[in-house]
């Protein structure tokens, strides 16, 4: 399975109940709590995908390389940790804290890790979590931009972002950010279905159908999720799979509204997508 950041690798035994997350360099370690932390990021499992032997291969190669990346930073970059602290540590106790939602004391141990190492990514998007949670929208943006300035491939963070400018009435200027984040994670099924919802809202109703086309099959699950896709955008999908021309439906359906508050539009994704 391969973590939404694209650096966790973890395998399962589900019958013996047997976990190990993969540390680099060849070697597999036991995780007796199910993945619990793997070099300081956390491996909820429900935040993993099944990946076969040649994208697994392919995975380790990363890690390996991210593992050597960080290393040489640490060990004299000007970018690496050069104040002594156990940064390891005080990350992880940051993020723990996250996942328990002490906001404050997370807030300020994933702080002092990006002012000692302004390269660590994953302290950056949990800090920009922290804030999200606290309502302070801009200062999650810059975190956010901040990662996506060294890890432009980062799912989780382009989603939060969209999300962020999205709580900000920001829509047109969100909605890249969310598209970009449903192509490297197309199967991020509570994002895609509030992005519909956005996009018809918006009256964007043919991106709107492209959307929801674009959606994997999941089995159950994708039938469960679509109980949340609006009556709006049923409505309209339903006329225009009809036949019934989509300027006519948009006229008579969605009129010239515009929405001025995220509430308006029965939005956006259930939660700030989590911590890594």
């Amino acid at each position: 399975m391969e973590h939404d950041s694209g650096l966790g690798l973890v395998r399962c035994d589900w019958d013996k109940e047997i976990y190990q997350s993969y540390h680099g360099n060849g070697v597999w370690a036991d995780d007796e709590y199910g993945f619990d932390l793997w070099m300081g990021i956390s491996s909820d499992n429900l935040h993993y995908t099944k990946v076969d032997e040649e994208q697994a291969s392919r995975i380790m190669e990363r890690i390996d390389a991210f593992i050597r990346k960080r290393s040489s930073a640490e060990k004299g970059g000007m970018s690496g940790n050069q104040t002594g602290i156990d940064l390891t540590g005080m990350y992880n106790g940051g993020t723990r804290h996250l996942k328990e939602h002490r906001i404050r004391p997370a807030l300020d141990s994933l702080k002092k890790v990006v002012e000692a190492d302004p390269s660590h990514v994953d302290a950056w998007h949990n800090l920009g979590v922290c804030y999200a949670y606290l309502g302070k929208y801009d200062d999650a943006l810059d975190c956010f931009e901040r990662v996506l300035a060294i890890n432009p491939d980062s799912a989780a963070t382009l989603s939060n972002k969209g999300i962020i400018l999205i709580r900000k009435n920001e829509f047109d200027t969100a909605i890249p950010f969310i598209q970009d984040a449903l192509k490297k994670k197309p199967g991020e099924l509570a994002l895609r279905i509030s992005f519909i919802n956005l996009l018809t809202a918006l009256g964007r109703y043919e991106e709107a159908i492209q959307c929801r086309a674009e959606m994997p099959p999941v089995g159950g699950m994708t039938y469960m999720l679509l109980g949340s896709v609006s009556k709006e955008y049923r409505d309209m999908s339903t006329r225009i799979g009809n036949g019934e021309p989509v300027d006519k439906v948009k006229a008579e359906i969605h009129g010239e509204e515009q929405y001025e508050k995220p509430e308006d539009v029965k939005v956006i994704a259930p939660f700030i997508l989590g911590y890594h």
